[in-house]
């Protein structure tokens, strides 16, 4: 998780760091060295400075070749902040009496090139220690170096007491957390930078039970939890015991001075009828009580149901999680020793015959289901066809009937109507004499409006045009008729 190539992670983690050391300041349990010993930091006026080295990652970038301002924004910035305590003087003025220098690096070439972020080593560690100021005036300067990819085992050693001040390591760990390393005496300080809460501490307990696999095949051990996390034991001890009581079906135990979280059962939590007692009792209960309306009784059967399918719920949860434990116990076979190959053939089928108990265990509940889900129907199917109910039909049978008569009425009257009217159609003989007369107009009148020159049965006519010429043309004079074609020659 610490080696994450993703830019935008890092930055958020030196934003994160930054944030909680200015927030500290505000706490009276901070203590800091300073020129009169350890002191509480709220005794003093604190001059904060914000900073960072945002021209170093740009010139980075210049060096590789890059010129990509959507990644550049992304990048981590390498944020610092100076924290002076002064106090102030017999004249009126300051004077400083400690400082805290926080200085977060991470590997930007690293993340530049796209590359999983590695650990800072030694000598890294070592010049950016170099590299920093003395502090002025002399006095006591607290140095904190935060690495968003975490340190080298050999660069631990470099958490310690020097003349001028401690220097303290943070780094985030593989865990997801926030692991500080402090010479002797300053871990209230280490645990005071920790920038992740309590709550959510306690909650990377919770995922990290729920993830798991080990209540099927044993016990959730606090010790190993507290290891794989980095967190005290305390603390996930105190986490396991709640994890218990909020989850019935668990228990707490401690077993050779190691507290244990284990399953005792898959028994469902308080049912909302209130009552404590078999399924087959309460299912009895509800349909013995006659003094209830039906409607009491559908809802007490699915407040059982809906009991039931949290138990169901949960055994496929614990179905996948099993299986999921037996994947990567599978993925471990390949390169594991003859004896470790046994021993994880062992717990597979441990596991797999787990599965089958909690599959029987399913089909149990959908059985009940199916009891609970036939019952509701038949309170239903007793609804409908309550007396109430179908003397309410009866009447509406009665009013079919009426209805029907009714029609019957209505369509007698409407043959009669229209007997009526098809004798009222019939004209008198005036009106057939009057309608005979515009028939015989209205038939003739496109025979009579015909044009010269529309082509009609006794063949084609001229068109006014050709007759006007033939009308109006005079006779052609000797000469010119002689020199008509087919005229006849005088003789």
């Amino acid at each position: 998780m610490r080696d994450t190539p993703d830019p935008s992670v890092h930055r958020q983690r030196q934003q994160q760091f930054v944030a909680r050391a200015q927030k500290i300041l505000e706490d009276e349990r901070c203590t800091l060295d300073t020129n009169a010993g350890r002191k509480s930091v709220v005794g003093y006026y604190r001059d904060v400075t914000p900073g960072d080295n945002a021209i170093g990652v740009k010139q980075k970038m210049i060096e590789l070749g890059l010129f990509d301002r959507e990644l550049q924004r992304k990048m981590p910035s390498g944020m610092t902040l100076d924290i002076t305590l002064s106090s102030k003087t017999i004249f009126g003025g300051k004077q400083a009496a400690g400082r805290m220098r926080v200085v977060t690096l991470s590997p930007n070439e690293s993340l530049l090139k796209g590359e999983p972020a590695r650990p800072l080593n030694r000598d890294e560690v070592a010049r950016a220690l170099q590299s920093m100021p003395p502090s002025l005036g002399g006095v006591p300067q607290t140095v904190v170096l935060v690495s968003t990819s975490g340190f080298a085992g050999d660069a631990l050693g470099l958490a310690e007491r020097r003349p001028g001040g401690p220097v303290i390591l943070a780094e985030i760990n593989d865990a997801g957390g926030w692991t500080i390393h402090a010479p002797p005496g300053y871990e209230d300080l280490a645990s005071q930078l920790d920038p992740e809460t309590l709550s959510q501490k306690q909650e990377r307990v919770r995922q990290e039970i729920d993830a798991g696999a080990d209540l099927f095949t044993g016990g959730v051990s606090a010790e190993k939890v507290s290891e794989r996390l980095h967190l005290p034991q305390t603390l996930v001890e105190e986490v396991l015991r709640e994890h218990a009581q909020k989850n019935p079906g668990l228990a707490t135990g401690t077993f050779e001075g190691k507290l244990v979280l284990y399953r005792a059962g898959m028994s469902a939590p308080a049912d909302a009828i209130g009552e404590n007692m078999p399924f087959w009792e309460k299912v009895k209960g509800i349909f013995g009580r006659g003094e209830e309306s039906r409607d009491k009784k559908v809802t007490r059967l699915a407040q059982e149901k809906a009991l039931l399918g949290q138990q169901r719920d949960k055994a496929y949860t614990e179905i996948e999680l099993v299986e999921k434990k037996e994947q990567e116990l599978t993925k471990q076979f390949p390169e594991a020793t003859p004896l470790a190959q046994k021993r994880i053939a062992t717990e597979i089928s441990q596991l797999r015959k787990r599965v089958e108990r909690i599959q029987q265990l399913v089909s149990t509940i959908d059985k009940k289901i199916n009891i609970i889900e036939t019952g509701v129907h038949n309170l239903e199917m007793e609804s409908h066809l309550s007396k109430e109910k179908l003397e309410s039909l009866e009447s509406v049978a009665t009013a079919s009937e009426e209805v029907d008569v009714g029609m019957a009425t209505l369509d007698q009257l409407n043959e009669q109507a229209d007997s009526v009217s098809v004798v009222g159609s019939e004209l008198s003989m005036g009106a057939n004499d009057v309608l005979a007369e515009l028939q015989a107009k209205f038939a003739e009148k496109p025979a009579a409006a015909a044009q010269p020159g529309e082509r009609t049965t006794t063949g084609p006519t001229k068109s006014p045009a050709t007759a006007e010429r033939a009308t109006n043309t005079p006779p052609p004079i000797p000469a010119e008729r002689r020199k008509m074609p087919g005229a006849a020659e005088p003789g």
